[in-house]
């Protein structure tokens, strides 16, 4: 019962086998595996920017988180100022709440002329003429 040697015999991969020479095949895996080589260095290299970039994100989002709460901390501070002061204005009671609100605000206005471009300027510089004459109508 023993296998006949023709059934069982393939041929042995010879120097062409796989229509190339061993020397062939030799440096076209050497080529591959130099390439995978690179290649693996690439990713990594790649990998460690994107974790790098995430990092920076996420500083950059706490850091604009902390901006954000210091202008809102602002904002009310700066609310809170204008209510005490006029607060005090009215206790002293000269009559002038409505001169020295119209002071405060003439001040806010001038800042922020100062601060916008002369485009813009200009309307809210007419716009502060036009409120001004309107109290002062309502004055007399």
């Amino acid at each position: 019962m023993e296998p006949s040697c023709t059934e069982q015999r393939r041929p042995s991969p010879g120097p062409s086998y796989f229509g190339m020479d061993v020397s062939e095949l030799l440096r076209t895996i050497t080529r591959l595996d130099a390439r995978a080589l690179r290649t693996e260095r690439i990713h990594a290299k790649l990998e460690q920017e994107h974790r790098a970039t995430q990092a920076a994100l996420k500083q950059a989002t706490d850091e604009l988180d902390q901006v954000s709460r210091l202008a809102e901390i602002f904002y009310d501070l700066t609310l809170r100022l204008v209510d005490h002061m006029l607060g005090e204005r009215r206790a002293n009671g000269n009559g002038q709440d409505r001169e020295s609100a119209n002071a405060i605000l003439d001040a806010v206005l001038k800042e922020v002329e100062k601060r916008e471009p002369e485009s813009e300027s200009g309307s809210i510089h007419e716009n502060s003429a036009a409120t001004g004459a309107s109290a002062a109508e309502t004055d007399s």
